[in-house]
């Protein structure tokens, strides 16, 4: 996911008392705007672009030993209606003024589109939040099952056990984000508490993304268990212990933790003197070849190569179930030895579909969200087709989670143990209740 809190960007803009538009005889179909110097440097003017209203603000300081001078100013502009703002560029020129200019209109689908724009306020407004609530209740009570001791027996459901604690820690931070993306508006015109302004700055992004990526990590080692399973189904209790899937599963959440932990910095705290709260800036280092090596690598490190090891894993589940027409030898994920005879085979077969299942659902998000990503480089280098980045990305964004929220929803379809532990909690409060009316 990709947020921006307070989005000013250090354009070498430069804001003065007086500013006028006007027209470029060589391309008349630009939008301009000229700005005197005045006495403000470069480095002390950012420029922000938010509904085809551009904001200069400048400010100046100066200090000495006797005294102290500060000096503050901000200017609105309307750009046209017709005009693209995210194709907003600018020139320093000395003694010039300096011209900011927005491209001329376009039917393409980088051009603001009020549908678009509904689009993406109901992905995050309706969509995001419904899901969190829906999967914030199926995981806590996919949660209250595989803790009962029939479940905690078998290896295979304690990656599942920690896998819907990823998923649910992961639901709880993306809805304390999807809060701050719709009040992304507001923030940037009024400002932040300190506090609130902190966690978006420092922790937002990091934790959230942090147990996106501990679920794909889980997710891979519960497809590495599953091919132990079917390669080696006579030395599997013997290798795949408890003991190893808690290391495995501690080792996710580190790494994972460790690989994120530069977005910690990415932003910083800044109280603004006009409006007296806090907003975000974000460093000058997100603007180098690094911090984009860095994006890629994440990419790479979180959405590919586990993408590209479940799927070796899974096929290597299928070619072995292909190749053994009794799916007895492989081990199965009850904790009955001897299910129901009615539906055996079917439930067999539940069982052997879970782990693809989960599977497609993990590699769906994360190749979508690495084509989502390049897509996002690239409009930001071409700057074309912006906005229907941004409606691409609510759905990748959307959609992961979703695969939190049907997590829960696949161990109950596919687990004749869960169905059983669902059923069995069940009757366990409806006794508790009648005990107590009894009572």
């Amino acid at each position: 996911m990709a947020y921006w809190l307070g989005p000013w960007m250090g354009l070498p803009l430069l804001a003065d008392v007086h500013e006028k538009q006007v027209q470029d005889q060589e391309k008349p179909e630009k939008f301009q705007v000229s700005m005197h110097l005045g006495h403000y440097e470069p480095d002390e003017v950012v420029v922000k672009v938010s509904d085809n209203v551009i904001t200069v603000r400048a400010e100046h300081e100066e200090k000495s030993k006797n005294s102290y001078s500060f000096s503050s100013t901000v200017r609105q502009i309307t750009a046209p209606e017709d005009a693209r703002p995210n194709r907003l560029s600018g020139d320093l020129l000395i003694p010039n003024p300096h011209r900011a200019m927005a491209g001329p209109p376009t039917s393409s689908c980088d051009e603001p589109d009020e549908r678009m724009a509904r689009l993406t306020q109901a992905a995050y407004v309706w969509c995001a939040p419904a899901i969190c609530a829906l999967g914030l209740a199926a995981n806590i009570a996919n949660l209250t099952v595989l803790r009962r001791p029939p479940l905690r027996a078998l290896t295979v459901y304690t990656y599942l056990h920690w896998l819907s604690v990823s998923d649910l820690l992961g639901l709880l931070f993306s809805t304390l984000f999807v809060y701050l993306l719709t009040q992304e508006t507001r923030f940037d015109r009024c400002g932040a508490s300190l506090s609130l302004a902190f966690y978006a700055a420092h922790l937002n992004k990091p934790l959230t993304n942090m147990f996106v990526s501990a679920s794909v990590f889980i997710t891979l080692w519960l497809s590495a268990n599953r091919r132990e399973a079917m390669m080696r189904p006579a030395a599997y209790h013997a290798t795949e212990t408890a003991d190893l899937a808690f290391v495995r599963i501690a080792g996710s959440l580190v790494v994972a933790l460790a690989l994120y932990v530069p977005m910690v910095f990415q932003y910083e705290v800044q109280l603004d003197s006009t409006l007296g709260t806090y907003v975000l800036r974000e460093e000058e280092f997100t603007a180098t070849k690094g911090w984009l090596a860095y994006q890629w690598l994440l990419q790479a490190s979180v959405r590919l190569l586990p993408s590209a090891i479940i799927v070796f894993n899974n096929v290597l589940v299928a070619r072995g179930l292909l190749a053994q027409r009794n799916r007895r030898s492989l081990v199965p994920l009850s904790s009955d030895p001897t299910p129901p005879a009615r539906g055996a085979c079917v439930q067999r077969r539940r069982t052997t579909l879970m782990l693809p299942a989960i599977s497609a659902l993990s590699i769906l998000t994360s190749v979508l969200s690495s084509v989502v990503f390049v897509w996002g480089q690239a409009s930001h280098l071409y700057k074309e087709g912006y906005n229907c980045y941004q409606v691409w990305r609510a759905l990748s964004n959307n959609l992961e989670l979703f695969v939190f929220a049907a997590n829960p929803v696949l161990n109950f379809v596919f687990s004749y143990d869960v169905r059983r532990g669902y059923h069995e909690l069940a009757r366990d409060i409806m006794r508790a209740r009648c005990f107590s009316r009894r009572a």
